[in-house]
C-alpha cells in the first residue's frame, strides 16, 4: 500500500515524534511510505529518511503563496498516486483535504492531539477539516468528545526498547515540556519551592524550549530558585536524560486539556513516577495511585501533596512502576496500535464509498 504523510515540519515535539514512529512502523509492515513536508528540514527529519520510498518533498508554505503550494502538492500526489493521505495537524489538513477530494484519494485527518483548547472560528475551522475526512483519528477519547465527532482512537505509543530503568533518587524531579502558553511550569515552581524549603527534594530540571522560557527563568530567579531549577533546553535523546530523575511531572493549564502525552509515556517507560494533571486525556493514561498520580490542574498544593506522598511512601513505588510498565505494554504498545492503524488503512483503501 502507498501511504503519503503530509507534515508541517518535524520539529521536536510530541506530535512530530509520534509521526516519525508511525512512519517507521508502517514501513516495517511493507508499505511504501512518502512524506511531503510543508516546512524546512528539522532534526527529526533525518530519523525517517531510510524508511521512505523516495526523498522527502519539501514545500515551504511560508515562502510560497497558498495556490502555488497546492499546485505543487497536487502534482506530487498525481505522481505518487497514494492509496491514503494521512495528516496529523490542521495546517497539513488544510492543504491535503482539497487535493484528496479532487483526486479521490482516501484522506485521514489525525489532527486531534488535545481535548479542548480551540474556540470560536478556530474550533469551527478545525471541525470542518475533520468532518471533510474519510476517517478521523484522535490520540484520546477526550479529544473526540471535545469535537463531538465519530472517529478512531489511536493512542500515542512507546517503544520500550529505547528506555532503561532509572535508579535515580525520587528527590530529583524533571518536567519535559515546551514553554508555551498552555504549559504551566509556574505551578511546579510553587510546589517545588515548598518542597525545597522542607529539604525534601534536591533538584528540578526542565527539558524543552519555547517563547516563554526567558519569562520562567526570571520567575525562578525572583523566587530564589535559580540554583535549584535547571533549564536544559531541547534534548534529542531524552531517554538518556530521564535516567537522572526519579519523578516526572507534566503541568498544563486548565484551558489546555492535553491529549495523550508522550512525556507521561516516556516517564513511565524510564521507571520514573509519573504525575500529571487530572484533565483531558491524561486520566486515560494515569490511574491515580495505580500507575502514577493525578493532581488538580493549576493547584500547586494538590501537586505538592502528590509529590509528598511519593516521597513519604517510597516502598510502594516499585509496584507503581510495575503497573506503569503493564499499562504501556497493554495500551501504548507500538505493535498493537500500528496493527490497528494498518487494518484501518486496509479497510479504508477497500471502501469504495
Amino acid at each position: 500500500m502507498k501511504i503519503l504523510y503530509i507534515a508541517n515540519g518535524l520539529r521536536y515535539g510530541g506530535l512530530e515524534r509520534q509521526l516519525t514512529e508511525i512512519i517507521k512502523e508502517m514501513a516495517l509492515r511493507n508499505n511504501k511510505i512518502y512524506l511531503i513536508d510543508l516546512h524546512k528540514a528539522y532534526p527529526l527529519t533525518s530519523s525517517v529518511k531510510q524508511y521512505l520510498s523516495q526523498e522527502i518533498c519539501y514545500i515551504d508554505r511560508r515562502k510560497s503563496r497558498i495556490p502555488f503550494s497546492l499546485l505543487k502538492i497536487y502534482k506530487l500526489c498525481k505522481q505518487i498516486n497514494p492509496d491514503i493521505i494521512h495528516v496529523m495537524d490542521s495546517f497539513s489538513a488544510f492543504y491535503a483535504m482539497p487535493i484528496a477530494k479532487l483526486l479521490r484519494i482516501k484522506f485521514i485527518n489525525g489532527a486531534i492531539r488535545h481535548a479542548g483548547v480551540s474556540s470560536g472560528f478556530e474550533y469551527k475551522w478545525e471541525r470542518f477539516l475533520l468532518k471533510s475526512a474519510d476517517m478521523i483519528i484522535s490520540n484520546s477519547k477526550a479529544g473526540l468528545d471535545f469535537y463531538g465527532l465519530p472517529g478512531k482512537v489511536l493512542y500515542n505509543f512507546l517503544n520500550r526498547n529505547r528506555f532503561q530503568t532509572t535508579k535515580a533518587s525520587l528527590k530529583r524531579i524533571v518536567m519535559n515540556a515546551n514553554f508555551s502558553d498552555y504549559k504551566d511550569q509556574l505551578t511546579l515552581f510553587k510546589a517545588a519551592q515548598l518542597l525545597f524549603e522542607e529539604n525534601k527534594i534536591e533538584l528540578v530540571s526542565l527539558i524543552g524550549d519555547g517563547k516563554n522560557r526567558a519569562f520562567y527563568e526570571t520567575v525562578a530567579k525572583t523566587m530564589g530558585l535559580e540554583e535549584k531549577i535547571k533549564f536544559l533546553g531541547y534534548i534529542d535523546a531524552v531517554e538518556n536524560e530521564l535516567l537522572n530523575y526519579g519523578i516526572g511531572i507534566l503541568c498544563s493549564t486548565k484551558k489546555y486539556k492535553e491529549g495523550v502525552s508522550n512525556s507521561i509515556l516516556e516517564y513511565m517507560g524510564s521507571g520514573l513516577i509519573a504525575i500529571g494533571p487530572n484533565i483531558g486525556g491524561i486520566p486515560e493514561i494515569i490511574e491515580d495511585g495505580y500507575n502514577g498520580f493525578l493532581y488538580e490542574p493549576e493547584n500547586h498544593i494538590s501537586l505538592y501533596n502528590k509529590i509528598n506522598y511519593v516521597l513519604d511512601h517510597q516502598s510502594k513505588m516499585g509496584e507503581i512502576r510495575n503497573n506503569a510498565y503493564k499499562t504501556l505494554d497493554n495500551q501504548f504498545n507500538p505493535n498493537i496500535n500500528c496493527n490497528l492503524l494498518d487494518n484501518w488503512y486496509e479497510t479504508l483503501k477497500n471502501n469504495n464509498n
